[in-house]
């Protein structure tokens, strides 16, 4: 059976827990040391801020599924999905060290990885290249080439006009 929702003792006097709390330091919202999982508005606990929510907010994540505990995520990631905290789903854009983000590794970088571009400066979401480019800009297609894989073996030389990558000059 759960018990009353009260809180640590406080020179000597037990206060009452915040409704948001199912166990608390003192009786603030702000005091919560465990949440109810049978209040869907406030089931989840975000150590970090001591509180009570129905979700995990921006910059958390549930660590491990069917835990009641929000994580926070990397301090490179504005979101993020676990079970790894550097497990990005978007980055901070005001952040300029983290402000790209690339879905593939899911992380976030200060510019767009090696075959990646941003179609947009307002974006910082991160876009594979044409699969012949090592870099590229302004979109994925073919003729976006700045530079060419070196490891293929076929469209491995670089044509400034066209820029595009092919098999022979």
């Amino acid at each position: 059976k759960n018990r009353p929702k009260t809180g640590i003792e406080l020179e000597k006097i037990c206060s009452k827990c915040d409704s948001e709390c199912f166990a608390c330091l003192a009786g603030t919202r702000n005091d919560c040391t465990a949440c109810d999982p049978s209040n869907a508005n406030y089931k989840y606990y975000w150590a970090r801020s001591k509180t009570c929510t129905s979700v995990c907010p921006d910059g958390s994540f549930l660590a491990l599924p069917g835990d009641l505990i929000c994580s926070d995520c990397s301090s490179e990631c504005f979101t993020c999905s676990g079970p790894e905290r550097t497990n990005c789903l978007s980055c901070d854009k005001n952040k300029i060290n983290f402000r790209y983000y690339w879905d593939v590794t899911k992380t976030c970088n200060n510019v767009c990885p090696d075959g990646s571009f941003s179609p947009s400066l307002e974006d910082f979401v991160c876009q594979p290249c044409h699969p012949s480019c090592k870099t590229c800009s302004n979109g994925g297609n073919f003729n976006n080439c700045m530079s060419c894989k070196k490891d293929v073996s076929e469209n491995a030389f670089y044509n400034q006009i066209e820029k595009t990558c092919v098999s022979t000059c």
